[in-house]
C-alpha cells in the first residue's frame, strides 16, 4: 500500500477546490481550518483559465477567471501547508499547471471531467507520483479501458481510482457505494471515494467497504456566497465530525480474530454451579440443591454448562461455587 494510504487508517482529503474564490486570504484560512478539522490533506484546483474554459462560455469563463490563482500563489499555499503540517496537492487542468505542480507536490488528482483526457493523464503519469483518478461518468468497460491504458505507464502503487458520482449533489439512491467493492476486486491498486452527496452517510459507508481514502468538499461557511460548491461542502465543524466518525468506524471495522477485549468479561458474565444448601460428601448434586449463577470463577475450563447428576466428593457450604 502506498505510504499515504495506510492499513486501517483512511486518508482524508478536504477538497477546497475553488472555494477560496480567488482570495489568498481565504485560501490560507481553508488550510488552517482543514488542518484543525483533522484532514490529512487539502486539495485545490490549479488552472490557466484560457487553457480550461472556452471564451465563448462568457459567464463561466468570467467566474473561473476570477477564481484563478497564479502558480506563484499556489507555491506560497504549499509552503503554508507545510507550516501547518497538512499535505497540499491539487488537480491540474492543463499541462503547464501540471508541470508546475510537479516541482513540489507529491500527489496528483485527475478530476472525473478529465478521466478521458488521455494526453493529460499520460503527462501526469510521467511524474511517477501518486495519482488519483476519479471514475465519475465512466462505465465499467471504460474504467477497464482506462486501466489498461495506464497500467504500464507507472508503477501500480502510484495509481488510485476514486469511485465518484458526478452529480452535484449526488442523491443517496444514486451513490452506488458498493462500486467500491467492484473496483477493489478487479484492480490491484488503491481504491477510494470522492463524495458529492450531502452529509456523512456515504463517506462512512465507503470506509466500511474498505476505501483507502475519502475526499469531501470543504468550505469555511456553507453560506459564504452564491457559488454552489459552498452549499455542497462540509464546513469545519461538520468536517471535524466526519473525521471523528470515520476514525470510530475504522476501529469498528478492525478484524481482531480471537484477541478480543470482550474475553476479559467471559467469566464474570458466564454462569457456574452454586450450592443453594449445604451439600455433604456422598450427596447427589442435582438441580434441586444447586443454581446456575454468575460469576464463573472456578470452572474456567468449561466453555458450556453440561449438567450431569453425580455424587459429591467434598462438602460444599451453601452459596459456594462447585468445582466440577
Amino acid at each position: 500500500m502506498n505510504k499515504f494510504f495506510k492499513n486501517n487508517k483512511t486518508f482524508l482529503i478536504a477538497e477546497a477546490g475553488n472555494n477560496h474564490e480567488g482570495s489568498m486570504h481565504i485560501a490560507r484560512k481553508l488550510i488552517d481550518a482543514a488542518s484543525e478539522s483533522g484532514a490529512d490533506a487539502i486539495k485545490f484546483q490549479t488552472f490557466i483559465t484560457e487553457k480550461f474554459i472556452s471564451k465563448k462560455e462568457k459567464k463561466r469563463f468570467k467566474m473561473i477567471k476570477k477564481f484563478e490563482l497564479s502558480h506563484e500563489e499556489f507555491y506560497s499555499l504549499w509552503k503554508y501547508s507545510v507550516k501547518k503540517k497538512i499535505i497540499f496537492f491539487s488537480t491540474p487542468f492543463d499541462y503547464k499547471s501540471a508541470s508546475f505542480l510537479n516541482k513540489f507536490v507529491k500527489i496528483f488528482k485527475i478530476a472525473s471531467s478529465d478521466n478521458n483526457n488521455l494526453p493529460l493523464i499520460e503527462e501526469i503519469l510521467k511524474f511517477n507520483k501518486k495519482t488519483i483518478i476519479s471514475t465519475g461518468m465512466l462505465m465499467n468497460n471504460e474504467i477497464r479501458s482506462l486501466y489498461n491504458f495506464i497500467k504500464n505507464k507507472t508503477i501500480k502503487k502510484n495509481l488510485s481510482f476514486a469511485h465518484c458520482i458526478s452529480n452535484y449533489p449526488a442523491e443517496y439512491r444514486d451513490v452506488n457505494i458498493k462500486q467500491i467493492l467492484y473496483l477493489k476486486k478487479r484492480y490491484p491498486i488503491d481504491i477510494g471515494y470522492s463524495d458529492h452527496s450531502i452529509g456523512l452517510s456515504a463517506p462512512l459507508a465507503a470506509v466500511t467497504l474498505g476505501a483507502s481514502f475519502v475526499e469531501k468538499h470543504f468550505t469555511l461557511d456553507n453560506n459564504f456566497s452564491k457559488f454552489r460548491d459552498h452549499q455542497l461542502s462540509l464546513n469545519p465543524k461538520d468536517f471535524k465530525k466526519m473525521v471523528l466518525e470515520i476514525r470510530n468506524t475504522e476501529n469498528i471495522n478492525l478484524f481482531i480474530s480471537d484477541k478480543r477485549n470482550d474475553l476479559r468479561n467471559k467469566y464474570s458474565l458466564r454462569r457456574s454451579l452454586y450450592a443453594n444448601r449445604d451439600i455433604n460428601i456422598g450427596d447427589y448434586i442435582d438441580k434441586y440443591n444447586t443454581d446456575l449463577l454468575r460469576p464463573n470463577t472456578k470452572n474456567t475450563n468449561s466453555n458450556f454448562i453440561r449438567f450431569k447428576r453425580r455424587k459429591s466428593r467434598k462438602f460444599y457450604k451453601k452459596d459456594t461455587e462447585l468445582k466440577i
